[in-house]
């Protein structure tokens, strides 16, 4: 069976923005924003930092929490809000709880999970809102995206739908195949058994499927002592890169102290923002 569909999908805007022009490079933000928009019912918050106004404009960074950690861990644990609104950047945060950044839910999924917005919310809602009310995320503009953990491949998977708006992605400790994880509950839970339904394990928001695809310079960083999400799925797809997207500039770093944390978590965000500058 395919999709479930969901057209409930509405949005709810705090700001009206009658000055909003489609050929502004700048954001429509002058202080930090927090928007709720609309998935099945529920609203769910995204938070954008804005930048000083003695601060030049850099671009946008798109940052993605992990699977039911805080949104906000991101600015609230890591250096990376602070030091990238130095820099210029504006930072947006939105909180996708429980979402593993599917595409679409199906009927095997599990009822509580299936309230959490999809990639597809991810795209026609939230960045259209962020664009519209906010001129964020424009082609023009410099927009960059980063995650971790479950977050770090929703950042991929959204790098690789929008290769036209962003210009470089950040992934840290993220799967890419989810075919290598078939007796995980995590996984069974959203597609069903792997047995039943092999094709979607397989094909879709699979990264080692779609990589011919991939166009985005991307920023790949795993802890190799990773007991949640072992650091073979970063070298493998990196290495995938680099037989079928031989001319994409991306960088390796596995850190062989590392673990599943926000300390391995905060000592990228240097390095990722070094990359970022780069684009």
């Amino acid at each position: 069976m395919g999709c479930f569909s969901s057209s409930n999908t509405n949005v709810s805007p705090l700001t009206n923005h009658d000055s909003y022009s489609p050929i502004q490079s700048v954001p429509i933000i002058k202080k930090d924003t927090t928007i709720y928009l609309s998935y099945k019912g529920y609203r769910y918050e995204t938070v954008i930092k804005a930048i000083d106004d003695s601060i030049s404009f850099k671009g946008t960074i798109l940052a993605l929490h992990g699977w039911n950690l805080p949104h906000l861990d991101w600015c609230d644990k890591t250096s990376l809000c602070e030091k990238a609104k130095e820099l210029g950047y504006v930072v947006v945060l939105p909180n996708m709880g429980k979402s593993t950044y599917s595409n679409c839910y199906y009927p095997e999924t599990r009822k509580d999970w299936a309230i959490y917005p999809t990639r597809k919310w991810f795209n026609d809602t939230l960045l259209s809102h962020l664009h519209s009310q906010f001129n964020l995320f424009n082609e023009d503009q410099k927009n960059y995206v980063l995650g971790l953990s479950t977050g770090g491949k929703g950042a991929a998977l959204i790098a690789l739908d929008n290769p036209k708006i962003f210009n470089a992605a950040g992934v840290l400790s993220a799967d890419f195949d989810q075919s290598y994880f078939k007796t995980y509950n995590y996984y069974i839970g959203f597609y069903g058994s792997f047995n039943s339904f092999k094709d979607r394990w397989e094909k879709h928001d699979n990264l080692i499927y779609s990589i011919k695809s991939y166009t985005v310079p991307t920023y790949l960083g795993h802890g190799l002592k990773d007991k949640v999400c072992p650091a073979t799925q970063t070298v493998m797809f990196f290495d995938s890169l680099k037989i079928h997207q031989p001319n994409l500039n991306c960088i390796l770093h596995i850190d062989s102290t590392a673990k599943h944390d926000y300390s391995y978590w905060d000592s990228e965000v240097d390095e990722m923002l070094d990359f970022f500058e780069e684009y």
